[in-house]
């Protein structure tokens, strides 16, 4: 059981309650830790990640019970996130995006902007809190939701793994990430990856060729039996990067925009994260698993490359008959 906070915007959680805090491992550590209590997986995340991640600077905490001779391996925490009961989290940021998908539960399901708002917050977090771990900011951040169902106020929010000096420790922290995936879709994770395929040169590891880099890696997992049961489902992911990216007219990035936004509206929004390059599709990987496990996903980074600023106006058909279209495969 989780306590009860009082009611807030997702986003306005992480803007009020983390950001402020984002410039001090001591002060986000403690933020981290008020807003984890009362929900005992988060609890468990915060004593033996997310603390102890901050108070060492590394993004991937490193298990002191190593073998003499042995390069130390990751220190996991395994959690509930919502449909896994067994999630293995092996890194800081995928401990963030476990935390604020339960503290974002609310007892209205989120509309488009935002669920915008809520991951150019998380966008911003994980730029802002990278610094303290020593880590390059995650590539891409992501969310998950179920369509068609409006009793079901349930996200997912990930990250790609962020990378770290220590490689090997990188590796093995991308194997416990992947091994999350094959111990649901083993048959699924083709060898060599669809991305490896395309760019032979990835074929010694490099990022984000690999089963376990990408976001997904943990949101598909959270939501796996929605996934394997052909339950409509919508994702949108952004480039953090290119999000928060200072614009040199304005001097303000993509993100600040679209979290300064007093009555935000999807036209806007979408409008801004276009402009910035921000909108980042499913990757080859990921298509391949979805494709493998005839899930019902609708890509809106997709949807919006077809919606122009002459059509827009038809925005919200064109989210719907994409669903609709998913919901009938």
């Amino acid at each position: 059981a989780r306590a009860e906070r009082p009611c807030m915007h997702p986003a306005r959680l992480i803007t009020n309650e983390l950001i402020p805090y984002a410039s001090s491992a001591v002060d986000l550590s403690n933020a981290l830790k008020s807003l984890a209590r009362g929900d005992s997986h988060n609890e468990k995340l915060y004593e033996n990640i997310l603390k102890p991640c901050l108070l060492h600077r590394t993004s991937i905490r490193a298990n002191s019970h190593t073998t003499a001779g042995h390069h130390p391996k990751p220190c996991t925490v395994e959690v509930q996130f919502h449909e896994h009961g067994r999630f293995h989290v092996p890194d800081f940021f995928s401990a963030i995006g476990r935390l604020l998908s339960s503290a974002s539960l609310s007892s209205r399901r989120l509309n488009t902007a935002q669920r915008i708002e809520l991951l150019a917050a998380h966008a911003k977090l994980c730029k802002l809190s990278a610094p303290l771990v020593q880590a390059r900011a995650p590539t891409t951040v992501q969310i998950l939701w179920t369509e068609n169902n409006r009793l079901d106020t349930r996200i997912a929010l990930g990250s790609s793994l962020a990378w770290v000096k220590d490689r090997e420790l990188f590796q093995m922290a991308r194997a416990v990430r992947r091994q999350t995936l094959a111990d649901l879709w083993s048959s699924a994770l083709a060898t060599p990856t669809p991305m490896q395929r395309v760019f032979p040169a990835s074929n010694n590891g490099a990022f984000g060729s690999c089963w376990g880099d990408c976001a997904e890696a943990n949101t598909l997992a959270a939501l796996w039996r929605s996934v394997q049961s052909g339950t409509p489902l919508g994702t949108l992911a952004f480039n953090v990067a290119s999000l928060n990216a200072v614009h040199e007219r304005s001097g303000q990035s993509a993100c600040d925009v679209i979290l300064s936004c007093s009555n935000p509206n999807p036209d806007h929004l979408f409008s801004v994260l276009k402009h910035a390059n921000a909108l980042r599709p499913m990757c080859r990987n990921c298509l391949h698993l979805k494709d493998a496990l005839s899930a019902r996903i609708v890509d809106f980074a997709i949807v919006e490359s077809h919606v122009t600023a002459q059509n827009s106006i038809h925005r919200e058909d064109r989210h719907i008959q994409a669903s609709r279209e998913v919901a009938l495969a």
